[in-house]
């Protein structure tokens, strides 16, 4: 607004990376005055801040988090170099220790379900005190055939018509594995016509050209 006399109103999202929460804020061209001083006040005191710190006067000792990843000094200068996990590895580093996390963890997990099905479950109790088992546990997964289930719901519907709407909302699963048959290529193709496609972000650690499981 300083520069843009044409401005007259500026939203902010201020994103806290240390807390993971964002706040919007609204400045009004009328806020022009209070927020010089405000940013005035606060330079003042990031400069006395600096040089108390340099001068080895109570310094401001840096905590660790997510917002080292915006720091400069992350990799070169970082004050509490010797504790910061962000600090330890390059970027690439990082990459090749999760490739081998993933391997190691894949590795013991298989042994100790080996282990698990020959001796039973296996607890272990840590410094703390706090319990920990490892061992086969049941669990109930549903499915619902499609052509029985579309049936009750059919007839639900009708007998119901004040709660239909999830009926709606409801799709159909396990069919992107089977529709990728060259022979089911017309069946694919009619149902791509009523598909709805979702993009979603999710990280992945492995191979560049790996596709992740469905």
């Amino acid at each position: 607004m300083c520069l843009n006399p044409a401005i007259e109103e500026v939203e902010f999202v201020l994103e806290f990376v240390r807390y993971g929460v964002a706040r919007s804020v609204t400045y009004h061209r009328s806020d022009m005055p209070k927020l010089i001083k405000r940013a005035e006040a606060a330079r003042r005191r990031q400069i006395a801040i600096h040089e108390n710190y340099f001068a080895g006067q109570n310094p401001k000792f840096a905590t660790p988090g997510k917002h080292c990843v915006y720091c400069p000094k992350l990799n070169n200068g970082c004050p509490v170099v010797g504790t910061n996990p962000w600090n330890s590895m390059e970027p690439e580093e990082r990459v090749a220790f999760a490739v081998w996390l993933k391997a190691a963890e894949k590795q013991n997990t298989e042994i100790l379900k080996t282990l698990c099905a020959e001796r039973g479950p296996i607890a272990y109790r840590d410094a703390n005190d706090k319990a920990y088992e490892a061992g086969f546990a049941r669990s109930d997964r549903k499915s619902y055939p499609l052509v029985a289930a579309g049936q009750i719901l059919s007839e639900y519907r009708d007998a119901n018509p004040g709660d239909t709407k999830f009926i709606g909302d409801l799709t159909v699963g396990g069919l992107s594995a089977p529709l990728k048959a060259k022979f089911r290529k017309p069946l694919a193709d009619r149902l791509i016509s009523i598909s709805t496609v979702n993009t979603v972000t999710s990280f992945k650690v492995g191979k560049a050209d790996e596709d992740e499981e469905e």
